[in-house]
């Protein structure tokens, strides 16, 4: 038997190809491979427990028993389950002598064994999450023992899952509350690994708490104690304020007939100095005060003349109120005219020594027309 020698990683790789040409009877390695290589006697020869290489290459079942663990394994829990069934990488290589016994066992995160008595290879096995250490005992028939380990690391890389969530809410501001006080179902989850109990619940608003006018977002979170599986949830609470803003006129007044009607309130402060008030459950827009009319079921006293006020919140609701101003008693009379009785043109009389003249009129003396024409 013979055994190859070189050092690095290019030596395992060409080592089939060195074992192809000794199989033929070869005795040295064409230096065209770019490498130096030593065929010297060996009597412990081994590559792989390989069937399919020639026999010139197969282990010497006569050798010292040497065995080798293979590399340790890492990979991710499958799909809504904890475990990870792993079917590669398991299985114990032998690099010289011959196997009469091989047993395993696992600890950690998997604790089994396989049977006491004959060659039990790990072809697949189904791991827990976690790290589970596996140790091979090997046998050969000159009692001789080989044991290796290795470890199978399983990690969740699942994140917590919602089975429930409540949607997008909105509602109307309590009555007088510039918000509401607003419930929801609590969400429900579940995990791959970590029990219901296990899981870490974080909210950014507890149900039942008070909300302010407009939109809010509510947050879950769930942490299902590894850092980076973590999962959150997001919805909104809108709270609607649709209550309108109270608004009260100044007493109503009453004026006598011919009294001068009060001036308009033109502002809100003006309407209040009077007397009246506004207020709302959040917020007024005093700027939206205004003078909306007036009028009156009369013309003459008595008669009632209304003025009707507006004023709106911030959320656009809109509320008017009137002022009610009576004017009482009865219209002045006008004074009445006094009519002249007329006047009877007085008579004249002018003596003569002839004769005597009537004047039967106004005028002069020497006008017939005075004298009806009959004068002297």
């Amino acid at each position: 038997m013979t055994e190859l020698k070189n050092t690095g990683i290019a030596g395992m790789f060409v080592t089939l190809v060195m074992a192809a040409f000794l199989s033929y009877g070869a005795t040295s390695i064409p230096a065209s491979l770019g490498m130096v290589y030593q065929v010297v006697p060996s009597p412990d020869f081994y590559v792989s427990e390989n069937p399919s290489l020639p026999d010139s290459v197969k282990p010497d079942p006569n050798a010292p028993l040497k065995v080798a663990c293979p590399e340790d394994v890492s990979t991710y829990t499958d799909l809504n389950e904890c475990v990870a069934d792993v079917s590669h990488g398991l299985r114990l290589e032998v690099l010289a002598g011959r196997l009469t016994s091989l047993t395993w066992q696992m600890t950690g995160a998997t604790n089994d064994a396989s049977p006491r008595n004959g060659i039990n290879q790990l072809d697949n096995y189904v791991f827990n999450e976690g790290t589970t250490t596996v140790t091979y005992t090997a046998r050969d028939n000159k009692g001789n023992i080989q044991t290796c380990t290795y470890n199978v690391i399983v990690s969740d890389n699942q994140v917590p899952k919602f089975i429930s969530v409540p949607g997008n809410i909105t509602v109307n501001a309590d009555e007088g509350e510039c918000g509401a006080h607003v419930t929801w179902d609590e969400p429900t989850y579940e995990d791959n690994c970590s029990s219901y109990a296990q899981i870490q619940k974080l909210a950014t608003h507890q149900s039942g708490a008070f909300f302010p006018i407009g939109t809010t977002r509510v947050t879950y979170t769930l942490d299902d104690g590894i850092a980076y599986n973590l999962n959150s949830y997001t919805f909104t609470i809108t709270v609607t304020d649709k209550v309108k803003p109270v608004l009260v006129a100044p007493q109503d007044n009453t004026l006598s007939c011919g009294d001068k009607l009060p001036p308009i309130y033109t502002t809100l402060k003006t309407f209040t100095d009077a007397g009246g008030t506004a207020y709302d459950n959040c917020a007024l827009a005093a700027s939206s005060f205004k003078f909306v009319g007036q009028s009156q079921d009369g013309s003459v006293c008595p008669y009632t003349v209304s003025r009707t006020y507006q004023i709106s919140d911030n959320a656009g609701n809109i509320t008017t109120t009137e002022q009610s101003i009576r004017v009482m008693g009865n219209e002045p009379q006008p004074e009445t005219a006094v009519v002249a009785e007329p006047v009877q043109p007085e008579t004249k009389s002018l003596k003569s020594g002839m004769s005597d003249y009537t004047a039967t009129n106004s005028g002069p003396w020497n006008d017939p027309a005075t004298w009806g024409n009959s004068g002297p």
